[in-house]
Order: C-alpha cells, then sequence, then structure tokens
C-alpha cells in the first residue's frame, strides 16, 4: 500500500467500531480486502478529513484519533448515537472515554433542580452535558477536534429521508431490512436474539435464523402465572418455523423495585425505563450460557412508524371520509379511545367550520357523559409544583417533544422525524449500553440501521398505515418470514395491570415511607396531598390509577430510594 505509507506511525487510534461497510471502504481507499476496521478508520481520515470519513461510514462507532504531526485530537461518535462518547476538559487537557466512570469524575450525586423535575415529568435530559463535575458528551453525528488546549465541535450529519423512489417499496423493506441483520452478525461469535413475540423482535429472529450457521439462541421473558402479560403463544408461533434454540426466563414474580438500587448504581441514578431491570435478567442469562451478542428489537416503533398521523394529513386535507375510515385501526394499535382522537381532529383541522364546531361539542359531550377526561393534561400536571415546572420549562418542552401542533401535525413524515430525533433515543441508548455491558453483553439494533432509518422516513404515509394495519410497510415486506399470527397482531400487551399489582403487593411498606418521610427535594416540587391521594386509590386498589400516574409514583419511589442511601445522604449533608 504504497499511497497508505504515510498513515503509518503518524496516527493513534482508540475506537469502539462496527463498520457495515468495510469492504466497500477499503476499495475506495484502496486498502487489502483484508484491513482492519481501525486501518479503514484512519486511512480514511488521512485522505479525507473526519466530517466526510464518518459520514461516509455505516455502522455503530465511538473513537479517537491522535495525529502526531499536528498535535491534533479528532473524536467522533456514530450518526444515531448508538455508541456513547463522553469527555471532560481539565486546564490545557481533554480525558475522553465511552463509559463516565472511565473518567475519574464523580457521578452518584442527588438528582436536584432541573435534572429532578424533568425526571419526574418522564422527558429525558439530553445535551452537551452529560453530568455533575465537568461531564460532557459527543452529541450522535458529531465531531470534535481538539487542538492546542482549544476545542470545536460540529454537526457531520443530520436526519433527513431518503426519498428514492421504489417501484415496490415493501421488497426494498426486506431487502434493507435484511442487509441490516446480516451486517450485524456477520463474523460475530456467540450471537443471539431477544424474542419477546411483538412484531420486531419477531421479525428480527426470522431473519436471522436463516443467515445464522447454527440454530440462533432466543431469549424470551414469560409470565406463565400472569397470562394478561405472557406473551408465550406468539413466541411459539415464531419458534415453530424452525432453526432456533429458545432459552425462556420466568418473570412472572417479577416486581417493579427487584435490583433497582443495583440498576440505579450502574446508570448513576434514577432512570427512565421501568422495565430495565427485566432487560438486566434476560442480558445476564444470556451472558451466563456464553452468548457476547444479542439483536435487540428496539427501536421498530419509532423507525417503521406506525402511521397513524396520516389521520391528521387526511383531515388536514379535508378527507374526512378517509380519515375516518381509518381511525379505527390507527387507534386500536394505540389504545387510544377514537371518539377522544376524532374530537382532536375535529379541533386542529375543522374549527373553522360551523359543521366541525358542532361534531366537536357532541363528541366532547359524549366523552363527558362516559366520565371520560377530554383534555389531553398529563400527569406532571397535578403532581409536581407549578414553581418547580416553571424552573424546569417543563410546560414549554412537553409541547415541544410529545405536544401536537397544526405546522406540525398536518405531515405524518414531520411528526415521524420529530419522533427518530427526540433527546429519548440516545439517552435510552446510554441507558442500554450501561446495562448489557454491566452483564459482559454487546446489544445490537437492526432496526437503527442508517440506511433503513432514512428509509423508512422517506416512504409516504400511505405506506405505513395500509390495509387496515400500522406498520404496513413492515408487515408487508416480512409477509413470507413472519408467522400469521404475529404478522397480523395489532395490539401490544399492557404489562400495567402486572406492575401495578407488583407495587401494591410487594411494596407497599416503600410507598408507606416515602408519603411519611419524603426528602426534601421530592416534597419542594412534588404535590405531596396529590401523591397521598393517589397512593392511597393505588393500594386499595391496583387498578384505580392510568399508565401515567403509576409511572409518577414510581419515578418518584425510585428518586426517594437513591436519595436514602446512607452514602448519597452523607454527600448530601457534605
Amino acid at each position: 500500500m504504497p499511497q497508505n505509507e504515510p498513515v503509518r506511525g503518524r496516527y493513534l487510534f482508540v475506537g469502539d467500531i462496527r463498520l457495515d461497510n468495510a469492504a466497500e471502504l477499503a476499495a475506495r481507499l484502496d486498502l487489502s480486502p483484508t484491513a482492519t476496521e481501525a486501518e479503514i478508520v484512519v486511512a480514511a481520515y488521512h485522505r479525507w478529513g473526519g466530517d466526510i470519513c464518518c459520514h461516509d461510514m455505516l455502522g455503530d462507532f465511538a473513537f479517537a484519533i491522535w495525529d502526531r504531526n499536528e498535535h491534533r485530537l479528532l473524536i467522533a461518535r456514530d450518526h444515531i448515537g448508538v455508541r456513547p462518547l463522553f469527555y471532560v476538559l481539565r486546564d490545557e487537557s481533554i480525558a475522553f472515554a465511552s463509559e463516565p466512570s472511565a473518567l475519574g469524575v464523580p457521578l452518584d450525586a442527588p438528582l436536584e433542580g432541573r435534572r429532578l423535575i424533568s425526571y419526574l415529568a418522564g422527558l429525558a435530559e439530553y445535551g452537551e452535558e452529560a453530568g455533575p463535575n465537568g461531564l460532557r458528551r459527543v452529541m450522535p453525528g458529531h465531531t470534535l477536534v481538539w487542538q492546542a488546549g482549544q476545542y470545536r465541535t460540529h454537526r457531520y450529519w443530520e436526519l433527513a429521508p431518503d426519498l428514492t423512489d421504489s417501484t415496490n417499496p415493501a421488497e426494498r423493506f426486506r431487502e434493507i431490512f435484511i442487509a441490516s441483520v446480516r451486517a450485524r452478525i456477520a463474523d460475530a461469535q456467540s450471537v443471539a436474539a431477544m424474542l419477546s413475540g411483538g412484531l420486531d423482535s419477531s421479525a428480527i429472529s426470522t431473519v436471522a435464523a436463516p443467515i445464522s450457521e447454527r440454530p440462533l439462541p432466543t431469549y424470551s421473558i414469560i409470565y406463565p402465572e400472569e397470562p394478561p402479560a405472557d406473551e408465550s403463544r406468539f413466541i411459539k408461533a415464531v419458534l415453530r418455523k424452525g432453526g432456533f434454540r429458545p432459552v425462556k426466563i420466568d418473570l412472572s414474580k417479577w416486581h417493579p423495585l427487584q435490583d433497582i438500587e443495583a440498576a440505579m448504581g450502574e446508570q448513576y441514578g434514577p432512570f427512565l425505563a421501568p422495565g430495565l431491570t427485566k432487560s438486566s435478567c434476560l442480558y445476564r442469562r444470556a451472558a451466563a450460557d456464553g452468548m457476547k451478542i444479542l439483536l435487540d428489537g428496539h427501536g421498530g416503533d419509532e423507525v417503521v412508524w406506525h402511521g397513524g398521523t396520516r389521520l391528521l394529513e387526511l383531515a388536514a386535507e379535508g378527507r374526512w371520509l378517509h380519515a375516518l375510515a381509518l381511525l379505527r385501526t390507527s387507534t386500536r394499535a394505540s389504545g387510544e379511545d377514537p371518539l377522544k382522537i376524532l374530537v382532536l381532529l375535529l379541533r386542529l383541522h375543522a374549527s373553522g367550520s360551523r359543521a366541525g364546531r358542532l361534531l366537536r361539542r357532541v363528541g366532547t359531550q359524549l366523552l363527558q357523559a362516559r366520565g371520560m377526561n377530554t383534555s389531553s393534561s398529563p400527569a406532571w400536571r397535578r403532581y409536581l409544583r407549578p414553581e418547580a415546572l416553571r424552573i424546569a420549562a417543563i410546560a414549554e418542552r412537553y409541547v415541544e417533544v410529545a405536544g401536537i401542533s397544526k405546522e406540525i401535525s398536518s405531515s405524518d413524515r414531520a411528526n415521524h422525524l420529530r419522533a427518530l430525533t427526540q433527546p429519548s433515543i440516545p439517552a435510552a441508548f446510554e441507558v442500554l449500553d450501561r446495562a448489557s455491558a454491566a452483564a459482559g453483553i454487546e446489544a445490537r439494533y437492526p432496526f437503527y440501521d442508517r440506511r433503513l432509518v432514512t428509509f423508512c422516513l422517506g416512504l409516504p404515509a400511505s405506506e405505513k398505515l395500509r390495509l387496515n394495519q400500522t406498520r404496513s410497510i413492515l408487515r408487508r415486506g416480512l409477509a413470507a418470514d413472519l408467522p400469521p399470527s404475529v404478522r397480523r397482531r395489532q395490539d401490544k400487551t399492557n404489562f400495567l395491570p402486572h406492575f401495578a399489582k407488583g407495587l401494591v403487593a410487594r411494596h407497599r411498606e416503600a410507598l408507606e415511607e416515602l408519603l411519611a418521610q419524603p426528602d426534601d427535594r421530592i416534597a419542594e416540587c412534588v404535590n405531596m396531598n396529590t401523591l397521598r391521594d393517589d397512593v392511597a386509590a393505588l393500594l386499595r386498589n391496583p387498578d384505580a390509577l392510568n399508565g401515567a400516574e403509576i409511572m409518577m409514583i414510581w419515578r418518584i419511589l425510585c428518586v426517594h430510594l437513591w436519595h436514602r442511601q446512607d452514602s448519597r445522604c452523607q454527600g448530601c449533608a457534605a
């Protein structure tokens, strides 16, 4: 490789990297087909520079390159943020790592101020500032260049739809999806798949099994003692296709605070994923069986997209008959009441007509007669004090993250893009990375392949909500792979009753302690009267509260447990 001789000895490379297009990049760079991923990245940086070389990579990565000649450091993170990357600045030096604890900064501080209020409201805090004591992160799709004590960050990639026309979108979806799964098991040893019985994990498993050189191990959580939460019938339908080595983990007796303090230690505090300790159980079992890599269906909803906001497009265009025809299909998947969604559509897109206003009033009255709340006011409005909401600008941020405005609701693609660019997306990757790494597992996410993300974003809503099916492009594209019972299912298993029963049966004492001796920080921002009333209602009847209210109580309880630990309390007193 004469043209690459200047690279030798000039650069130092360190990274956590998996390239899906290594062969293509090696050919473009005139490298040997046997070149390592590290050699490819360094050669690409030498020829094209940091931003261009990162833009052209496919895969998950966080890496650093030190240029000895220029005394310049480049650190870079992949497009979507699957691999985490943190840094701290000290005087005229910089330290970086994919795990914050490696940087030697204390991270187990109590939650307080804006971070506490945001957590209780269920909003992810995610930006360049990653924690206390100067911890910062390289954002997804960004590079950082450090030289002579100065640094600058640059965004090298921004998510945009692939608008390339396809004569057969379903067939094209299948091609990209298979390529994504294949890339994540190529040259990998001890690969398994998580199989829940849902559409996403089933899609990955049924595609991966024929590619695997041996029966594909699958890991499934089952609830034989809790039939409403058990998805065994769907899991069995996938396994009947053959080519699997199934492992089933019975979590019937799992409870909402199981292993919670250990998990909060791994995450440096409370986290937003109530089922994370379930995943950790699965990770540990897979690792004990010698597995190294787990294919995970995380992100299927956001990437493939349900297409439900097609209703908003049609209503905005005045095509009410078409919108009404799709109303039942859309709400069956989301669990929303069809009449409530109809009232929302009328409020957004029919307020200018007398008939629209009349229908909206009638719909509102019918909802009220059924005892339903006609507003979409979130639970945090009841639980958090007005001053706390103001400090953290929760109402404004909620509108930005989850609110519906006329401007954005007139386009399903705009809603899809907003879902894919929420702070919760890369925040979840960091949480999952810590949990899986703690068990010695590398999780890989076929749905978060950049090619698949941009392709799905570029599809018209009619490809996603079609033939009375949400996420139609996946169902049609993988029709030959998925069992009919899985392909046709429109629902998601409701784990809330199991969760609520666990809180009441296993954590009554912790709830009573929270109410009797709340941490000062909790008491300052939480309406304790509301909390007491709802906890009392929950203890009387586990079905008394809705999901948002139960999650509020769970988050408040997690903060209480985090702050009550002696080491945390001593730190607070200091």
